[in-house]
C-alpha cells in the first residue's frame, strides 16, 4: 500500500535481519517491522514497531507517525517492483495489452524498471477506495 501511495518501499521476507539491517543502512531507509528484536539490534540507525495486524491500518500508522499524508503521489509506482511510471505512449504498447483493454483504454503507465504496462481498469476504483481508508482522518479503529 506504500507503493500505491507513491513512497519508494522495498519489501523483501525472504531475508536474513542482517541483509535488512545492511541495506537499510546502505540505502538510509526505514525498517518498517512487527519484529522487536530486528529493531533491539545495535546497528539499527532508524526503525518502527508496527503496532497494528491489519495492511491498510499499518499503513495508516506509518502515514500518522512520519506525517505522510501531504507526501502522498498515488500511482506514480509499481506495485511489483517499486519503479517509477511514466505515461506511455498507446501505439507502442498495443501487443502487449489485450485487444479489449486496448481498444477501451486510452491511457497507459509503463514501469521504467520492470517494464509492465498498468492502466486504470476495474481494479482502480476498488484501490481508490483503500487509499480512502488509509488517508480518512476519522477512519481509525
Amino acid at each position: 500500500y506504500l507503493r500505491m501511495c507513491g513512497f519508494d518501499t522495498v519489501y523483501k521476507n525472504d531475508i536474513s535481519d542482517d541483509k535488512i539491517i545492511a541495506h537499510s543502512i546502505k540505502e538510509k531507509r526505514i525498517i518498517l517491522t512487527r519484529d522487536l528484536g530486528i529493531l533491539k539490534n545495535g546497528q539499527v540507525q532508524r526503525g518502527y514497531i508496527i503496532r497494528t495486524q491489519q495492511p491498510v491500518d499499518q499503513c495508516r500508522e506509518v502515514f500518522k507517525k512520519f506525517d505522510l499524508l501531504s507526501q502522498k503521489r498515488p500511482f506514480t509506482r509499481c506495485m511489483g517492483c517499486n519503479g517509477i511510471f511514466h505515461k506511455a505512449n498507446k501505439k507502442s504498447i498495443k501487443s502487449m495489452v489485450p485487444l479489449k483493454t486496448y481498444k477501451y483504454y486510452q491511457d497507459f503507465y509503463r514501469c521504467s524498471d520492470c517494464q509492465n504496462i498498468y492502466w486504470k481498469g476495474g481494479h482502480y476504483e476498488k484501490m481508490l477506495k483503500i487509499i480512502d481508508k488509509i488517508c480518512s482522518p476519522g477512519a481509525e479503529r
